[in-house]
């Protein structure tokens, strides 16, 4: 199921390129390692779901050195050599993947470079989700592919066929023998942030290249990554169905009609945008409740804001362009838009807030913005002191002398 929320994660712009462009994964115990030099440990033991594509189709629990070793399995009867085989292109001159009843069985394949080089040899129970899969992953590697068909999920067959390649090409292609380069076939690309949200900026940032290279390529279907997948950081495209395209489609009108644009004025007098993405909204006794996503400067952050009565004049002035100029007047003084942690008390909470606390904390706000605010039943409360968050010598000694002199 796509949501339109998997379409407004990670760095501002992704979002969209994201919505115009999956499957689950092989789980695996142990954790990819990208970059660095591979060493050879123990394998783990693994489980082999029937839909894998780079094992052999199995419901039982295989350690990943039976797999891949050189174990000898003398050839019996007739095995379609790599030589006899026609090679065929992962996309076709239109830009489409491979479809249909002759690509739609169980077979071994071999995954060839631009060169014709070969690169990777998997088995699959369905030939044709499989080399999607693998060129979505690996879009400048995977460009030829062949195979040969099977007539039912023979794991000893398929190891047979796979073990008599190896023979003929002098031992397992790169794909096959080099651990990172057999994980980047086997395993979706993952990556990882600091905190929940990092972890969703990253995987944005790394899709959006994906999206880029697949599409330089000349790939001309639907796809877009499995949501609950994107979450975690793991990027897994699938191509989408007519009806799965509709409903994206019709999500994103209603996206459409959520993001607010808005504008404001900087301290060098130029004229900026930034758009606010209202995820709800909630009718409170006081006011509206917002919980909204701010997308400005090649960034997105969330904020949870309580606009009161007071700041929109009876119907003259909109709540949402209150929620509107707020936001300008943050960005305009450059507040930091995320906090986290333990704030200390010049630190204003911009992920959960009120206008009436932003009017409170900062002087010039009531002056800076084409608000009306209704001034005759609001509590204000007037300065004498500077404290707070408009203290400028607030250091720790000067706080303890204002304490002995009070005292």
């Amino acid at each position: 199921m796509y949501s339109h929320k998997m379409h407004i994660m990670g760095v501002y712009g992704t979002a969209r390129a994201l919505m115009s462009s999956a499957a689950i994964p092989c789980v695996y115990r142990h954790r990819i390692r990208i970059g660095g030099n591979a060493r050879r440990y123990r394998a783990p033991t693994v489980q082999v779901p029937r839909t894998c594509d780079s094992m052999p189709i199995a419901t039982t629990r295989v350690a990943a050195n039976d797999i891949d070793s050189a174990e000898t399995l003398k050839p019996a009867g007739d095995v379609p050599g790599l030589d006899s085989l026609p090679m065929l292109p992962v996309l076709n001159e239109q830009g489409v993947l491979p479809a249909g009843d002759e690509t739609s069985g169980v077979a071994v394949f071999a995954i060839y470079d631009k060169e014709q080089a070969i690169q990777y040899i998997g088995f699959s129970s369905n030939v044709g989700k499989s080399i999607e899969k693998l060129f979505y992953r690996r879009p400048g590697v995977a460009y030829y592919f062949k195979f040969a068909g099977l007539d039912s999920l023979d794991q000893t067959e398929m190891m047979r066929i796979r073990n008599s390649w190896f023979d003929s090409l002098g031992g397992p292609p790169i794909g096959n023998k080099n651990l990172v380069e057999k994980e980047a076939w086997q395993i979706p690309v993952q990556v990882s942030g600091n905190s929940e949200g990092g972890t969703l900026v990253a995987a944005g940032e790394a899709a959006a290249m994906l999206v880029t290279q697949i599409k330089n390529r000349g790939c001309t279907v639907d796809f877009a990554p499995e949501p609950a997948l994107l979450q975690k950081g793991i990027i897994e495209f699938v191509t989408l169905t007519p009806e799965e395209i509709e409903r994206i489609r019709v999500e994103k009108e209603k996206l459409a009609e959520s993001i607010k644009q808005f504008c404001f004025t900087n301290e060098d007098g130029e004229e900026e945008e930034f758009e606010l993405l209202l995820n709800s909204e909630l009718k409170t006794n006081g006011g509206y409740m917002y919980d909204v996503t701010l997308m400005h400067d090649g960034r997105e952050t969330n904020h949870r804001v309580i606009v009161g009565k007071k700041y929109y004049k009876h119907g003259t002035f909109e709540p949402e362009a209150a929620l509107g100029a707020t936001f300008g007047y943050i960005l305009k003084r450059e507040i930091p838009r995320q906090t986290e942690g333990i704030l200390s008390q010049t630190q204003f909470s911009a992920n959960y807030f009120s206008v009436a606390e932003v009017h409170q904390c900062f002087a010039d706000f009531e002056d800076d913005i084409p608000m009306q605010i209704d001034g005759d039943s609001f509590w204000k409360f007037r300065r004498l002191e500077k404290y707070g968050y408009a203290a400028q010598e607030n250091d720790a000694e000067l706080l303890n002398m204002q304490f002995n002199r009070d005292n």
